[in-house]
Parts: structure tokens; sequence; C-alpha cells
């Protein structure tokens, strides 16, 4: 009888271990084999910082890291670092068939942050009307801005957002605890252009761009209205500052994104654009100020 029972037991144990080997034998086999199990350490980074990027995929054997600036890996597991600002889409191919893709955003760095000199990074030729971004640069705390026309204190903030009513030469100045003396920046304010002016370019191509983001609100093509502004006026640059409202700010491809998303919900209407130039004559845009009513 004793040996009867240790049989059984013999024959139920090994019943549960062949059905476990089974199990995860067909688990193996039957697995989806599409399915890459990768990751970045890092979306967004300052210029110079350290990314890295590794690859988990079951039965992986290859892989090929494509940077997008040029470079590649053929390691598992590799740790990278862009060389310069910008928008990368890097691209994962394990075992020659299977894709993945990881957007990554490079930050410009500032070398000797603690001891940077505080300066003023503006333009020097606006027009009137225009809206001008003008940014401190350095580690202050406190911030006094007197954009040359009220003779008071005019913002309190390390970047502020300016307009003039009327054309002339202005020198802007900022206080901070670190400065003796206030750091000057001198701009000068053409006569505007009209918006009904057929000459008027920068008119032109601020009502281009207005009709283009409402597109994306309204649930046209996103593709083809934001690579239409970008390739036409960015430079093809994902990371050009805009200015919303005169107190918010994205870069293109995020501010474009939460049109899309929320813009449409929200049922935005895009009232006005106004653009900073870089390059006149090749029509460049160095930022866009977006005037937007939300519901």
């Amino acid at each position: 009888m004793k040996n009867t029972h240790n049989t059984f037991v013999f024959w139920i144990v090994s019943g549960v271990i062949a059905t476990v080997v089974l199990f995860i034998f067909i688990l193996r086999v039957f697995a989806p084999q599409n399915i890459i199990e990768a990751d970045a350490s890092k979306t967004m980074v300052d210029q110079g910082e350290v990314i890295i990027f590794s690859d988990s995929t079951y039965n992986a054997q290859e892989w090929l890291w494509e940077f997008g600036d040029g470079n590649s890996s053929s390691k598992q597991q590799v740790r990278y670092m862009f060389q310069d600002p910008g928008r990368y889409k890097v691209r994962l191919t394990v075992n020659k068939k299977m894709e993945n893709y990881f957007f990554i955003t490079v930050k410009p760095g500032f070398q000797e942050k603690e001891n940077q000199m505080v300066s003023i990074h503006a333009p020097h030729v606006a027009f009137e009307g225009e809206l001008i971004l003008f940014e401190g640069i350095g580690d202050a705390e406190q911030w006094r801005w007197e954009f040359g026309k009220t003779g008071i204190v005019d913002a309190r903030s390390k970047s502020a957002v300016y307009s003039y009513s009327e054309p002339g030469v202005y020198e802007v100045m900022i206080n901070t605890e670190k400065t003796k003396y206030p750091v000057r920046h001198q701009i000068e304010i053409l006569p505007k252009y009209h918006e009904d002016d057929t000459n008027d370019v920068l008119a032109g191509i601020c009502r281009e761009i207005k009709e283009k983001l409402q597109n994306i609100v309204d649930g046209k093509s996103f593709n083809i209205n934001y690579n239409y502004i970008l390739h036409e006026y960015l430079d093809n640059n994902p990371d050009k500052i805009v200015i919303v409202n005169n107190e918010r700010y994205n870069d293109f491809y995020s501010y474009c994104q939460g049109l899309r998303i929320v813009g449409r919900n929200n049922n935005t209407i895009i009232e006005k654009v106004s653009v900073e130039l870089s390059d006149k004559e090749e029509k460049k845009i160095s930022k866009i100020f977006v005037f937007q009513l939300d519901s």
C-alpha cells in the first residue's frame, strides 16, 4: 500500500514538473517576436550629458543603434553623448528586421555656469509694435529691466517680452545683485509695415504661419502643416522657441503637438502671429510669438 502511495505522489510531481516545462517551452516558442524591449535613460539632456541606450529584447543577437547625427553602434548597451544641441531621431534595429525609435532633445549647455557673466541676449534691430524677447544670461537671481522708454523698472523676471510703440534707438538696461553697474544693450526700432502692404514680406510670413497653425488645431494634416513651417521658415530646427500670449514658452515641435491634442479639445483660435527674423533675406525665423484664445 505504501509503495502504491509513493508511486502516485511520484507521478503527480512528475506531471506538475512536465506541465511547467511545457508551459515555459510554449512561451518561448510562441512569444511575440516583433516587440523590442529597449530604453533610453533620458530623452531630454543638456549638451555634453551622457545618455544610456540599452536593449533587452528576447532572443536578440544583433543590434544597430543609429543616433541621427551620422554615428552608430552595434553594442547591446551604449553610453552616448551628443556633441551639438538639437532634436535627434535615434533608431534601433534588432536582428536586422525589428525597429524602434527614440526622440532625443539636446539643449545648449553653458560652461562655467556658476561664474557666467551677466549679459543680455536680444536682437539689435526690430520693428515698431513687434514683440521682442529679451533674455537675461547668467546666474543672478534678481533681475530688473529698463527698456529705455519709461524710466522705471519695466520687468523683474530673467526673461521679458517688450514692444516699442515708436521707432527710434533705445538703450535697454538690466541690473542684478551680481552687477555693480547696469548691463546695457542698444536696439533700433524701425517703422512697422502695414499689414495690407503687398510688399510686406514679414506680414505675409505671419499670415501663412497663422493659417498653418490653425489648420493643425482644426484637425487637418499635422505633418503637412507642421513640416511646411519647419522647412520653409525654421531651417528644419524644431527647437525654435514659441512664445504664447507673452507668458508661456515651448519649443516649436512641442507647441504644435499641444495644438493638435489639447488645442483641438479647447477650440483654440490663433488670433495673431508675429516673428523675429534671424535672416531677413532668407526669411529664417528665430522666434515665433503667438496670441491665441482657448475656450
